[in-house]
C-alpha cells in the first residue's frame, strides 16, 4: 500500500463475522458535523444495530510519524525513549465528555488518513458493549480496527478474541442492547449507581449483582481466556492468577 495524500477519500476493507465489507470516509463530505458519523452509519448498515445504540470507535494510531505535530510530548507516551503508538477515541455525534489530547482528537483528514488508515488497508471489525452512563444512559455498543496483519486465523490475541467474535455471540450482543424494554429495567437502577461512583462512591459490587440479575454481566467485559485476574496474597506473600474463562466454568 502506498502513501496517497492527495485523496479526497480513504477506502478500505473490513471483515466481520467473517466477510468483508468496504468503507469508505469522504474528506469533503460537509453532511456531518462530525466526520465520523460517515463511520458509525456504514457501521449500522454493515451490523445491522441503529445508530441510536452507538457509543464510539476506536482506532490504533498505527503510523504516528506520519501525524504532522509528531513528536509531540503532550501527546505521545515514551517508553523507553520510543514513542508507543495509541488508541484514539471517536464518539457518537458529539465531543468526549472529558477531551483528553492523549487519547481524543478531530475526525479529519491529516490525524486518520495514512496515520490509522491507508487506501485499500484490512481490518478486523471488533466489538464491545458497556453501560454509557454519561450519553446514551443505557447499555450500548463500541467499534475498533483491527490491522488484519495483526491477527492469526483462529488464534486470540490481546487486541481479537475469536471466541466472542462469532455470529452466535453476536446475535446475543445484539439482542442485549436493542432490547429496550430490558434496558429500561436496567438503566432505572444501573444509572444511579454509576453516577455515585463519579464521586468515587464504591458501587461496583452493586452494579455487578445487578448485571447478574438480568444475566448480561457475562457480555459487559472482555473473558477471553488470554485476561487473568491477578492479585498479591499478602499472608502468603506471593501473586495469585486465574484465569477468567476458568472462573465463569468453576462458576457454572
Amino acid at each position: 500500500m502506498e502513501r496517497n495524500n492527495n485523496s479526497d477519500k480513504t477506502t478500505f476493507k473490513v471483515k466481520f463475522l467473517g466477510e468483508y465489507h468496504d468503507m469508505v470516509i469522504d474528506w469533503n463530505d460537509d453532511k456531518y458535523e462530525y466526520k465520523q458519523q460517515q463511520v458509525f452509519e456504514q457501521l449500522e448498515s454493515l451490523t445491522g444495530i441503529p445508530i441510536k445504540y452507538k457509543t464510539l470507535f476506536r482506532l490504533l494510531e498505527a503510523r504516528p510519524n506520519l501525524r504532522g505535530d509528531y513528536p509531540n510530548d503532550e501527546i505521545w507516551f515514551r517508553i523507553d525513549g520510543e514513542v508507543t503508538k495509541r488508541y484514539l477515541y471517536f464518539h457518537n455525534n458529539r465531543e468526549p465528555v472529558n477531551y483528553d489530547i492523549r487519547y481524543d482528537c478531530d475526525f479529519v483528514k491529516d490525524n486518520i488518513h495514512d496515520v490509522c488508515i491507508m487506501d485499500g488497508e484490512r481490518f478486523q471489525l471488533g466489538f464491545f458493549v458497556r453501560y454509557d452512563s454519561m450519553s446514551l444512559k443505557r447499555i450500548g455498543i463500541g467499534y475498533y480496527l483491527v490491522p488484519e496483519i495483526w491477527v492469526e486465523e483462529g488464534v486470540c490475541t490481546y487486541c481479537f478474541c475469536q471466541h466472542s467474535h462469532t455470529k452466535s455471540y453476536f446475535k446475543r450482543i445484539k439482542d442485549l442492547v436493542t432490547n429496550e424494554e430490558l434496558n429500561s429495567q436496567i438503566s432505572h437502577r444501573v444509572q444511579p449507581l454509576e453516577e455515585n461512583m463519579r464521586y468515587n462512591d464504591d458501587s461496583e459490587d452493586e452494579l455487578n449483582k445487578v448485571y447478574e440479575e438480568y444475566n448480561v454481566r457475562q457480555l459487559l467485559g472482555n473473558n477471553c481466556h488470554l485476561y487473568q485476574w491477578r492479585w498479591e496474597n499478602e499472608e502468603e506473600g506471593v501473586d495469585i492468577i486465574i484465569n477468567l474463562e476458568q472462573y465463569q466454568r468453576m462458576r457454572g
